[in-house]
């Protein structure tokens, strides 16, 4: 009885018998020997690739009747194979380019030469029309019939398997200890971390895509002391609810709570980025110096917000923000003002007394006009930065 070699389209490492005459049917449950592996029953489906990518799969049992010298055998290679041929059909421009071909592509090339071959020969022009209908050059259709003629000289069953397994160019590495070794300093940057380690700039972004190195955004934190870590417990502690440790289980709600930060800030930058329109002309700046550039300090208050029973808004505990600048007359006339035109000029000592100036006559009464009126009077405390001020 004649047997069929069967060849996975995918791994062609495993070779098996197949029994022709129950090969005909296309469809069932085979015996088969793996070599070095144990015997088992599978699913196999025979298919010829030569059918379009639309035509019924059950129309390609009829068509492998003249050849059923090649097969297919996976657990799922004929489902996947049918699928990649109605999603992928191959493209026919007009020039012939060269591509690598997949796997399944070289089957079906192979499955059409060997449907067109009489004698083991080739007609005259069979090579040039389907290098046409595959959009293949003439060379690479040769080279895949070369190959198949060579191993049916062999008894070797026809394996397309293709080589480009570890070709191209090999992924440089980087061992994580070489970055690791390397100080803070030498790593702030692609440019100074590709200098460190001897790669180029692109390996390592590339190697960053890959997750193998990431970036840290490392933040300046406070120096503590341990009387100062000792302070912050206390305070934290204070802030539970209860009369015992078993009775502190929750935190003070903090409604009647005001946090005051300050912040200094350049009055203006050395280098601004503006967006202008077609025919704008630029803004001209200048100063007297652009390293002393002066600074200004702002306070911040805020709150915690309230909400009421539907999840609504009705205090943002956004109580303002507050300048450290007075006004007073301008003493002479010059081209940009009047005499006695009202200045804004920068307080630039900030000292104990203007602080609480700020606090009593600006901060308190900006409370009091946001304060939700629903709550009514009632005595608020400043956040620890502000009580030795008051």
């Amino acid at each position: 009885m004649d047997s069929v070699s069967v060849v996975d389209v995918d791994d062609c490492h495993e070779i098996i018998d197949l029994d022709s005459d129950d090969a005909e049917d296309g469809q069932g449950q085979y015996n088969f020997n793996y070599f070095g592996a144990e015997p088992g029953v599978v699913e196999v489906n025979i298919i010829d690739l030569n059918l379009p990518p639309e035509a019924d799969f059950n129309n390609q049992q009829e068509h492998n009747e003249s050849n059923p010298q090649l097969a297919v055998f996976n657990n799922t290679a004929a489902e996947e194979t049918n699928q990649q041929h109605q999603n992928e059909s191959i493209p026919q421009p007009q020039s012939h380019h060269n591509r690598r071909l997949r796997n399944y592509e070289r089957l079906q090339i192979l499955c059409w030469l060997l449907d067109n071959q009489v004698n083991g020969q080739l007609k005259h022009g069979t090579i040039t029309e389907a290098s046409k209908q595959f959009n293949i050059t003439r060379q690479t259709i040769s080279a895949l019939w070369n190959k198949a003629k060579k191993q049916k000289q062999a008894s070797q069953p026809f394996n397309v398997d293709n080589k480009y397994i570890n070709c191209g160019k090999k992924r440089v590495e980087c061992p994580i200890d070489r970055i690791i070794q390397l100080s803070m300093g030498q790593r702030t940057c692609i440019r100074d971390l590709s200098s460190m380690l001897g790669l180029g700039s692109t390996t390592v972004w590339r190697m960053i895509q890959r997750g193998l190195i990431k970036a840290h955004t490392n933040p300046l934190r406070p120096g503590l002391t341990e009387k100062n870590k000792i302070e912050r417990m206390k305070w934290v502690l204070s802030l539970l609810i209860g009369d015992s440790a078993h009775t502190k289980s929750k935190f003070y709600p903090m409604y009647n709570f005001v946090v005051l930060d300050e912040k200094w800030f350049n009055q203006t930058r050395k280098s601004q980025k503006y967006y202008l329109g077609a025919n704008e002309v630029p803004q001209y700046r200048s100063a007297s110096s652009s390293t002393n550039i002066k600074k200004v300090m702002f306070t911040g208050v805020v709150a915690r917000p309230r909400y009421d029973e539907e999840g609504t808004c009705v205090f943002d505990g956004k109580i303002g923000i507050f300048p450290f600048t007075y006004q007073e007359p301008a003493k002479r006339a010059s081209k940009n003002r009047e005499r006695g035109t009202m200045v804004t000029k920068i307080i630039s000592s900030i000292n104990r007394e203007v602080t609480r100036n700020m606090l009593i006559h600006q901060i308190i009464p900006a409370i009091k006009a946001k304060w939700p009126a629903e709550e009514g009077l009632q005595p608020f405390t400043f956040n620890k930065t502000m009580q030795r001020l008051t």
